[in-house]
């Protein structure tokens, strides 16, 4: 799962921490992590925390298990996927919150609906 360029998001991903590369000359956010920035061709960068509220796109529902896309509020360049557990089906547009799920050897996301993280605390 985890790549030479991914490696330090899964790392993040596991402590809770939510996290995007950014890149250290023109500060474009980025996700799925790369090893040069698509706007100003740098090599150099940094992960950076943005706040884990997103947008729904699109779902795929595979096997009984549904999996939204969702764009980032903080970057909009960025569109991540993750699992959702709601008795609902997602709505497009929707405002979501990330939710960690920790199995043996990997945290995945779960996108919840709103904007409260999990643990009932808001993000501010």
């Amino acid at each position: 799962m985890a790549d030479r360029d991914s490696a330090q998001w899964w790392e993040a991903l596991r402590r809770h921490e939510f996290v995007v590369q950014g890149c250290a000359d023109c500060g474009r956010l980025r996700f799925p992590s790369r090893a040069y920035c698509a706007g100003c061709r740098s090599r150099s960068w940094r992960w950076q925390a943005v706040e884990p509220l997103a947008r729904i796109e699109s779902w795929i529902v595979t096997r009984g298990h549904t999996v939204v896309m969702v764009r980032l509020e903080a970057a909009a360049d960025c569109v991540l996927y993750g699992h959702w557990r709601q008795p609902r089906a997602p709505r497009p547009g929707e405002q979501v919150h990330v939710a960690y799920e920790d199995a043996d050897d990997v945290t995945v996301i779960e996108w919840r609906p709103g904007n409260t993280l999990a643990g009932g605390r808001g993000w501010n």
